[in-house]
């Protein structure tokens, strides 16, 4: 933390925590400036708590969460199939390897081996 008050004396502007641990929550809460935003993508423990002080609200500092990207599934997807069908987002530059189904065991052994995304073909 005292790295980034370093590095930005006054905090930054938003933070993202996509571990949700307790200790990393409130360290990206704590490195906000005021006024800051934090999102909270991951969730290790959905029983976990965190306290920070009430007078962070005050200063306008903002917690929120987020799934998907907080998509609205009604809208946001027939835009992007649109997008896809269409040629303007060529999602297959994403995939580094294809794999039949039979060869599923292979495709597990080489997660973190090689990098890009891999597919299982049906």
């Amino acid at each position: 933390m005292a790295e980034v008050h370093r590095l930005v004396p006054r905090g930054v502007d938003a933070s993202i925590d996509a571990v949700g641990t307790p200790a990393t929550v409130l360290s990206a809460f704590n490195a906000l400036r005021h006024g800051g935003r934090l999102v909270i993508l991951g969730v290790a423990d959905s029983t976990s708590m965190v306290q920070v002080p009430l007078y962070s609200f005050i200063q306008q500092k903002v917690i929120t969460g987020s799934t998907n990207g907080s998509i609205r599934p009604q809208v946001d997807i027939p835009k992007i199939l649109e997008r896809y069908t269409s040629g303007r987002l060529p999602l297959e530059r994403l995939i580094t390897s294809r794999y039949p189904l039979e060869e599923i065991n292979t495709a597990f052994a080489e997660i973190g081996q090689r990098p890009g995304r891999a597919v299982i073909t049906f």
